[in-house]
């Protein structure tokens, strides 16, 4: 999918001589894009969902808060059992170079694989330890979020926490060789690696690289037109 990406795009942006990207350029705009998607894939859920209970939109073929979920599930992770960082905080999963957090979106938190932990804000938390009927306990245990980092409440739990979350897809990489001095797409590379979203999203990717590289080159039309795309979606979903 991503080399068919990367010619649409080549082709919208020389089709009147608007400028050359990069493969470099393209590779960076093609993972801004697609992680765009996915969050813009939160939003269209919880709209097509209202949509649903409202009696707006049908089932079946026609069930679109179903395929949104499907295809967001795709990116769903268990992590068995966090790190314990200091105390009773932890450390959230992260990519294997530790430069970038894994996760994406927290889904849940639990205490041995049964109890829901409460997400509650950091201002919260001093009243409800302080609380004779609600201060957090092994049964209703509740948590902080910091940065990537959770602190867990009572600070007697210090293991078996466990974690859902959505990922951060795979950074998309259209890999080539240059032959007579231009880029030829090479999927057989070591680093290659296609989009993760479905291929119906492919679109919606093409809108969302054409508008980067227009800003790239400057070339406000191609901005403008990829804006109206966009806009264009947005009022046949409603």
């Amino acid at each position: 999918m991503i080399n068919e990406v990367r010619n649409t795009v080549m082709f919208i942006l020389n089709k009147d001589n608007n400028g050359y990207i990069t493969p470099e350029a393209f590779n960076n705009y093609a993972r801004e894009a697609q992680i765009d998607e996915l969050e813009e894939m939160f939003h269209d859920y919880n709209r097509a969902l209202a949509k649903m209970n409202a009696r707006m939109s049908g089932t079946g073929h026609g069930n679109i808060p179903q395929y949104l979920r499907e295809s967001i599930d795709k990116f769903t992770e268990y992590a068995e059992s966090l790190t314990l960082d200091s105390g009773s905080t932890f450390l959230l999963p992260s990519a294997a170079n530790g430069d970038t957090t894994e996760w994406f979106r927290i889904m849940n938190i639990q205490y041995n694989n049964a109890v829901d932990i409460e997400r509650v804000e950091t201002y919260q938390i001093n009243n409800l330890n302080n609380s004779m009927m609600m201060a957090p306990s092994t049964d209703f245990p509740a948590y902080v979020h910091i940065a990537d980092k959770i602190t867990v409440y009572p600070t007697t739990i210090t293991a078996n926490v466990n974690c859902s979350y959505i990922r951060y897809p795979q950074d998309p990489k259209w890999t080539y060789t240059v032959v007579s001095g231009d880029p030829v797409f090479n999927q057989g590379a070591n680093d290659y690696q296609d989009f993760e979203l479905p291929k119906a999203f492919m679109p919606k990717i093409i809108r969302r690289v054409a508008e980067y590289c227009g800003v790239h080159i400057r070339e406000a039309e191609v901005v403008q037109y990829m804006n109206m795309e966009q806009a264009t979606d947005k009022q046949l979903e409603q």
